[in-house]
């Protein structure tokens, strides 16, 4: 079975346990792939879609549709946000047509994650029309509200989201009107299921409009109890500065500047706890990113949002408890990371914590926005190192038992294979008519983001074209190297054909030099004989004595010569020698400077290899910053907002003063 699992980003609470889902399915022999926007460089079985178009018509459109939706945020949703949340808010116009890809053709099962800044409703439509089962898990309230991914208190998702509570401007209905289009997107879905990692989530699944007839199921997301441990404690405390007898609270909000997971009440409940504890060393560690640290009761360490799981454990496993306020949330990550590395937890009675913590055995629940009730359960345990350590240790039992991976993988196996053996509705194969965000967007909207909208386009096309020249400033340049590269190979190599030429030379000198040692060596052996035969003949000659006294001298002169003559032919022998040796350094010398030209020539393939990835790298960087830009500009946005409704207080309390001071004056002159 063949499963892919779309999902915004890995980098999130949900992008990671999309993650661990897509591992503990590949471990149990389910083969899974995760497609996502971006950022899927780190994961082996994840592929990222966005900018990767056959054509650069369709990728400089699916650009500008990600421009408009950062408008839409930034000009329209922003502005309107009431007080009542600052949770994220989305509409989702724009999205990746995902129906054609090959990693969705080649399926058998797709499985929706967070989806939110990567698919619409209109290019999920197009998913359903497959005709595929699709397993859908939810990660917030998104899918079936107007735009809201947790509803603060709001019930408007169980009718139409109409006046949506969050949005004090909505001229054109947007929440109302894409809630509509979510319930005729999702009616196309005949083989469609809903798992919701928390008992809460499915319950609000069930009472809502959109997906009031679909399946909902109930399987928790999953912790491995290998990675999360308590094996690191001693070395993380160490690295955190944090002594033995000092107990640390953890708290791990991915934002804590977002009022929905209890940053104010958790500071009101620390400094009630701060005064009924008298000696106790308390240390707060802090992760995430968001509201000053500098009011809280105790010293705390504030650490930036951890991108590698093992850091994450290690920091976990350093604290003695775990605090997560949510005051709405549906599973948190760091709950059952908490719990897997032996940490109790005290949170807020809400959501997904109270499938999770089992109250008195492996943490503490209390009454949602109950600050009282939360101080004293922290200082509980606080107080109480003997109750940490049998609800850390029950806490750990829980989660190796409950959130095992591949008890999460078994049961999505189970409902992948069930929804496969029902009926499939017949693919939809008419081609597909997309419409064009003018006709998905409503006109006031349009309205509202259309200059914004033709501002982002202008900058982000004159960045292209910076960009372009920057690359081709770049290329000239690389350009030039190489031809450098060549014209001093071409140099190598003609030094390197004049070296063999004056080598062959030389071999052949040396040739002729041997041929005539050897004629040499032949001359002074016929002489040898011939001295030979000449004494032999002295010997048995009866010459007169003087006679052959005078021609033994001749011949002891005529040796003496000879002698001579060879020590002459060993000297020049010699010399050939040395010569034959300086010839074969020169040989030498040659092969080296061949292999340091090869050399030369395979690290220029290298630079221009690893010039050519540089490049690749850095589209994938420019593909990051512009999220990160898409995502300050939405926190700019959150801040206007912020700063208005603080101007707005300001005047009102001002318009008060004046206000007594009148009736002040008129007293006096009563």
């Amino acid at each position: 079975m063949r499963v892919v699992h779309i999902v915004s980003s890995l980098r999130g609470g949900a992008g990671i346990a999309a993650r661990r889902l897509s591992e503990a399915l590949n471990a149990v022999g389910v083969e899974s792939t995760l497609l996502c926007r971006s950022g899927a460089l780190d994961a082996p079985d994840a592929i990222a879609v966005d900018g990767q178009h056959e054509n650069l018509a369709d990728d400089a459109a699916q650009r500008m549709a990600w421009l408009f939706e950062e408008a839409v945020q930034s000009d329209y949703i922003a502005p309107s946000r009431s007080a009542l949340s600052n949770s994220l808010f989305t509409l989702d116009y724009a999205g990746i047509p995902l129906a054609q890809h090959e990693s969705v053709a080649e399926a058998d099962v797709i499985n929706l994650h967070w989806t939110s800044f990567f698919q619409s409703t209109e290019t999920l439509a197009e998913l359903f029309a497959l005709g595929k089962p699709i397993v859908w898990t939810l990660h917030d309230m998104c899918p079936f509200t107007g735009g809201c991914h947790y509803s603060a208190g709001c019930e408007g998702f169980v009718t139409d989201c109409a006046q949506c509570p969050q949005l004090t401007g909505d001229p054109a209905r947007a929440a109302e009107r894409r809630l509509a289009d979510k319930i005729k997107a999702y009616g196309q879905a005949a083989n469609l299921a809903i798992v919701a990692p928390s008992a809460w989530l499915a319950a609000e699944a069930r009472r809502s409009k959109a997906l009031a007839s679909a399946r909902v199921e109930t399987i928790p997301n999953s912790v491995d109890s290998a990675v999360f441990s308590a094996a690191a404690r001693t070395e993380a405390r160490r690295k955190l500065g944090v002594a033995d007898k000092t107990v640390c609270i953890g708290f791990a909000p991915l934002d804590r500047g977002e009022r929905r997971k209890g940053f104010a009440e958790l500071e009101a409940a620390l400094a009630l706890l701060a005064k009924n504890l008298e000696s106790t060393d308390v240390r707060l560690v802090i992760v995430g990113e968001g509201a000053e640290t500098a009011k809280l009761a105790f010293p705390s360490i504030g650490l930036a949002a951890l991108e590698r799981q093992t850091d994450v454990a290690a920091v976990l496993s350093a604290c003695d408890i775990c605090v997560t306020p949510s005051l709405e949330d549906n599973l948190p990550n760091t709950i059952l990371e908490a719990m897997a590395c032996g940490v109790p937890v005290v949170a807020f009675h809400v959501g997904g914590a109270k499938d999770a913590i089992a109250d008195g055995e492996t943490g503490a629940l209390v009454p949602p926005g109950d600050v009282s009730a939360l101080a004293a359960r922290l200082g509980d345990l606080v107080t109480d190192a003997v109750a940490r350590r049998s609800m850390g240790q029950a806490a750990r039992m829980r989660a190796k038992e409950l959130f095992a991976p591949r008890r999460q993988a078994d049961a999505y196996r189970a409902l992948y294979q069930s929804l496969s053996k029902a009926v499939r509705k017949k693919p939809d194969t008419r081609p597909v008519s997309r419409r064009r965000l003018s006709e998905t967007v409503p006109g006031e909207v349009l309205a509202a983001v259309w200059p914004s909208f033709v501002a982002r386009a202008a900058r982000a096309y004159q960045a292209a074209l910076d960009q372009i020249v920057r690359n081709r400033h770049w290329a000239e340049k690389t350009e030039e190297n190489l031809l450098t590269a060549r014209d001093r190979a071409a140099g190598y190599q003609d030094w390197a054909k004049r070296s063999d030429a004056t080598l062959a030379e030389t071999l052949a000198r040396l040739e002729e030099t041997r041929q005539w040692a050897m004629s040499s060596d032949e001359a002074l052996a016929q002489q040898r004989a011939r001295a030979d035969e000449m004494e032999k003949w002295a010997r048995s000659s009866e010459v007169a004595l003087s006679e052959r006294i005078t021609l033994l001298e001749q011949v002891q002169t005529w040796a003496r010569k000879s002698d001579a003559a060879l020590a002459e032919k060993n000297t020049l022998l010699e010399e050939v020698q040395a010569w034959a040796e300086k010839s074969d350094a020169a040989l030498a010398e040659r092969d080296a400077l061949a292999r340091d030209l090869k050399t030369w020539a395979e690290a220029a393939e290298t630079r221009a290899a690893e010039a050519k990835r540089a490049h690749e790298e850095l589209k994938t960087r420019q593909a990051e910053l512009e999220t990160e830009l898409a995502s300050l500009e939405a926190r700019r946005g959150e801040l206007s907002a912020a700063l208005a409704t603080a101007e707005a207080e300001i005047d009102r309390i001002s318009w008060k003063r004046r206000l007594r001071r009148w009736m002040c004056a008129l007293g006096v002159a009563s």
